[in-house]
Order: C-alpha cells, then sequence, then structure tokens
C-alpha cells in the first residue's frame, strides 16, 4: 500500500486492533496494585505481566493513570497491536524483530499535554538495546523517516486504536 497524505510523502502501511476493556479489568482484577501514598505500587506478577508489551516509559507513567488505568493499559495493548500489524504490512517477515522486542523496545505511546492526542514516539536507544536489530532500526525506521500516525477511540467495553506508518518528509 504506497500514497500519500498532506505532509508526509509516503504511506507504508495501516494497522488496526480492539480491545475488549473487561479482559483488562479481569487482569487487574487478578494482579491488581496496591495505592500506598498516592501512588501505584507494583506487584511483581503484574510487572513481570506488564514487562512483555510495555515501553519502560509506559510503564513508568502508570501513576499518572490511576483513575482510569484499565482505558491505559488497554490502549497501549491495542496500540502495539496496531503498530506491529502494520510494520508486520511494511516489513519483510525475515526483517522483523520479534513482537516482544518491537512492543517493549522499539517505541511507546504517550498523550499530548496540550490535547491528550495519543502518539508513539520510536526510540532512539533501541539500537543500542538490541544490537542484533541494529539493520532493521536503520533500513525500516531511520532511513525511511518513519512516523506512526495513531487514533484511538473507545466506546463501552471496546477500545479501538488505527495507525498509519508514513514517511515524515520533515526529516528530509
Amino acid at each position: 500500500m504506497r500514497g500519500s497524505i498532506q505532509g508526509f510523502s509516503t504511506i507504508y502501511s495501516i494497522g488496526n486492533d480492539v480491545v475488549k476493556l473487561p479482559r483488562i479489568s479481569k487482569l487487574l482484577a487478578q494482579y491488581p496494585l496496591d495505592q500506598k501514598n498516592g501512588k501505584l505500587e507494583n506487584q511483581i506478577t503484574f510487572q513481570r505481566i506488564a514487562s512483555k508489551f510495555m515501553h519502560p516509559i509506559e510503564y513508568s507513567n502508570i501513576d499518572k493513570h490511576q483513575n482510569n488505568l484499565v482505558t491505559y493499559i488497554g490502549g497501549i495493548w491495542a496500540t502495539k497491536e496496531a503498530i506491529f500489524k502494520a510494520l508486520s504490512g511494511f516489513v519483510p517477515k525475515k526483517d522483523l524483530p520479534p513482537a516482544q522486542t518491537i512492543y517493549t523496545g522499539l517505541f511507546y505511546k504517550i498523550n499530548s499535554i496540550e490535547n491528550g492526542a495519543p502518539f508513539v514516539i520510536f526510540d532512539d536507544t533501541f539500537k543500542s538495546k538490541y544490537p542484533q536489530f541494529q539493520l532493521f532500526y536503520n533500513t525500516y525506521i531511520q532511513d525511511t523517516n518513519l512516523k506512526a500516525l495513531l487514533s484511538i477511540a473507545h466506546d463501552g467495553d471496546y477500545l479501538f486504536a488505527n495507525s498509519m506508518l508514513v514517511k515524515d518528509k520533515k526529516k528530509i
């Protein structure tokens, strides 16, 4: 899939995911995070689960999302899946790192301070953390000036994430 939109010269791929939020609620009920002194305490089992799909920056922001933890975690999971699906449509399978490596090291989801809109940042320390995937990073992230566009919506029990991988003309 190739095309263009204003501000970007090439659309490489798209990805989508849907999360049923009661599944996240059930996970949190089974492995709760305790609140002490206004902060969420890490329960070791939850920490092990989160380390399989959350980037350290996302995990460090859990405290900021105490009031909407289910939506926060669901949004991260859906983002990881949507971006991975988009990468799978763009990067040949032989060149793609394992999903867990992509989820926890390649990028993280944060929200804009101004308007709360979600967006994705590719972690430029990926190459040093995972030197065996340096060629992947150089070829498909850095050399293509890759940017991930993200939209998240939720309604009732469901959260939807849509991603688009594009070439960022601003970095040319």
